[in-house]
C-alpha cells in the first residue's frame, strides 16, 4: 500500500531459516539467544565477515529506547546492534529519536499545544505541525504527508447471519475524499480512544478502522473467543472493499488477541488482504492454552478472563490496570489483582476459577478448561484461526513480530515455519521483549507496520 506516498525500503527481519518451531525455541532458550549479557559480542556471522542485512537508516529497536538489538541469521551467535544513523536534517535532535527525554518532550508539547489553541489558533497549528513532524522522528516513521483534520466517525458493519451488527470507528484523512488503502485492526477491548495511534497512519495517506469484536461494547451478538473471528473478519474485509472511500486494499495488524483476529481476517482467498502483521499472537490459541500436556497456562487464562470482564463492565480498575501493565509500574490495581490471580489458581476445581475471580461464571472459561485435549470436538472451530500450511489459501504477506520471552513465541516460531514451507512470503522479527513490555516494543511493531504497508 503506497498511500500516495513514495517508496519505502523494508524493515530488516529476524531470518529463521532450519528447524522445527519447537526446535528454533529450544536452541534460543538453550544457547541463550536472543538474551545477551552485557558487554557480549561476537564475530560477524559468515565467512566474509559481512554483517547481516539491515535496512538502511533504520535501527531494528530504536522505536523507543536506544537499547541494542539482536539479529540472528540461522546462527546462535549474538551480535550488538548499534544505532543507524539519522537523517542529516535531525543531527541537532538526535536526543529526540526513541528516549525518554523524547516521551517527556512531546507530551509536554502537547500540553503547550492544548493550552495555546484556546488563545491563538494560528500559533497552535503551527505547533501542532511541530509536534506530528517531530512525533515522526521519535518512532523514525516516514515523514508527515498531510496536516489536514481528519475525520472520525462512527460505522456498523452487519455480518452475513443479517442479525449482527458490530460497530467500528473509522477515520479518513483530510481534504478531498478519495479511494485509499485501509488499516483494520479488530479488538474486543474497546474501538474508542484510539485517535494517536490513528493519526500516525492517517498522516500518511491510509484510512484507519478499529472495530469491536461480536459481542464486545456496542457491537451485537455473544462474545466467545475465536469462535466467530475468522467469518466476521472475512465479513469487514469485504464490506471495506466495497465502500466508496476505499480503492480495494486492506492490511490488518494487531498485538495478543488483536493479533489473532488479524490472521483470522486474512485467512480466506475470497477476502484478500495485501499485508498482515500479527505482534506477539499466533495463528492457534490451543498451544497457548495449554503450553504442554498436562498443563495448563492457568495465570494467563486467569488475567485475561478478568481484564475482558472488567472491561466490558467499564470498570476502571481494568483500565487502570492496562495503564498499569503497559508502563510496567504496580501501583494500585496490579498488586491487588496479582493476589486475586492466586488464590484463583488455587481453586479446585481449577475451571471455577471465574468465581474467585468475577464473581459470575464465564462460560468460555469453563468449557476450555473442561476440554484440555487439541482433538476434542470443542477445538474444531475454536482453535485455529489461519491456516499457514500448504492448501491454506493465504496469498497475503506475513511479517511476525514477537519477543524471546512471550508466551506466543513457540507457536509463533512454528506458524513461521508452515509459512516458509508454504512458499508465502514471511518475515519473523523477535525481540528481547515479554508479552507487556508494549512501551518497548510499539516504535519497532509501528514502525515495522508502516514499513510492510508502504510497501506491499
Amino acid at each position: 500500500m503506497d498511500g500516495g506516498i513514495g517508496k519505502c525500503s523494508s524493515p530488516s527481519s529476524t531470518l529463521v531459516r532450519e528447524g522445527s518451531g519447537r526446535e528454533l525455541f529450544e536452541r534460543g532458550r538453550n544457547k541463550g539467544v536472543g538474551i545477551p549479557k552485557p558487554g557480549l559480542d561476537s564475530t560477524p556471522d559468515g565467512k566474509d565477515g559481512k554483517k547481516p542485512p539491515l535496512l538502511k537508516n533504520l535501527s531494528f529497536i530504536q522505536g523507543l529506547g536506544r537499547r541494542r538489538s539482536e539479529v540472528f541469521r540461522g546462527s546462535p551467535r549474538v551480535r550488538k546492534q548499534e544505532p543507524a544513523p539519522l537523517p542529516s536534517k535531525h543531527t541537532k535532535k538526535w536526543w529526540l529519536a526513541g528516549s525518554w527525554m523524547g516521551i517527556f518532550y512531546l507530551r509536554l508539547l502537547k500540553q503547550v499545544v492544548s493550552i495555546v489553541s484556546k488563545f491563538s489558533r494560528p500559533l497552535a497549528s503551527r505547533l501542532h505541525r511541530r509536534l506530528r513532524d517531530q512525533t515522526a522522528l521519535f518512532y523514525h516513521l516516514p515523514p508527515v504527508q498531510s496536516y489536514e483534520k481528519p475525520v472520525f466517525r462512527r460505522v456498523q458493519v452487519t455480518m452475513r447471519d443479517g442479525a449482527t451488527q458490530l460497530h467500528a470507528t473509522l477515520a479518513t484523512p483530510g481534504g478531498p475524499e478519495k479511494p485509499r488503502p485501509t488499516v483494520l485492526v479488530r479488538t474486543p477491548y474497546g474501538s474508542k480512544g484510539q485517535d494517536p495511534v490513528a493519526m500516525l497512519y492517517l498522516e500518511r495517506g491510509f484510512n484507519y478502522m478499529i472495530q469491536d469484536t461480536r459481542g464486545r461494547f456496542d457491537s451485537s451478538g455473544d462474545f466467545f473467543p475465536i469462535q466467530d473471528e475468522r467469518q466476521d473478519g472475512h465479513d469487514t474485509v469485504g464490506w471495506i472493499r466495497g465502500q466508496p472511500w476505499s480503492d480495494g486494499r486492506v492490511g490488518v495488524h494487531g498485538v495478543s488477541y488483536m493479533g489473532m483476529t488479524a490472521l483470522a481476517a486474512a485467512s480466506d482467498p475470497a477476502y484478500p488482504v495485501e499485508t498482515v502483521i500479527p505482534v506477539m499472537a499466533s495463528s492457534e490459541i490451543f498451544p497457548v492454552a495449554f503450553p504442554a500436556e498436562g498443563a495448563i497456562a492457568a495465570e494467563l487464562l486467569a488475567m485475561w478472563t478478568w481484564l475482558i470482564v472488567q472491561l466490558g463492565q467499564q470498570s476502571m480498575s481494568a483500565r487502570i490496570f492496562m495503564l498499569e501493565a503497559v508502563t510496567r509500574t504496580r501501583l494500585y490495581v496490579a498488586w491487588d489483582l496479582e493476589r486475586l490471580v492466586k488464590r484463583a489458581c488455587m481453586t479446585l476445581p481449577l475451571k471455577n476459577l471465574d468465581n474467585t475471580l468475577v464473581s459470575q461464571p464465564v462460560n468460555y472459561i469453563r468449557d476450555g478448561l473442561s476440554n484440555p485435549k487439541r482433538d476434542l470436538p470443542f477445538w474444531r472451530t475454536r482453535n485455529q484461526l489461519a491456516d499457514l500450511g500448504r492448501g491454506g489459501g493465504m496469498r497475503c504477506n506475513i511479517h511476525f513480530v514477537g519477543g524471546w520471552h512471550d508466551l506466543f513465541l513457540r507457536q509463533q516460531l512454528e506458524d513461521y515455519r508452515q509459512a516458509r514451507e508454504a512458499g508465502l512470503k514471511v518475515r519473523l522479527t523477535v525481540g528481547r521483549w515479554c508479552h507487556w513490555d508494549v512501551l518497548k516494543y510499539f516504535g519497532v511493531s509501528q514502525r515495522i507496520q508502516m514499513h510492510e504497508y508502504l510497501r506491499s
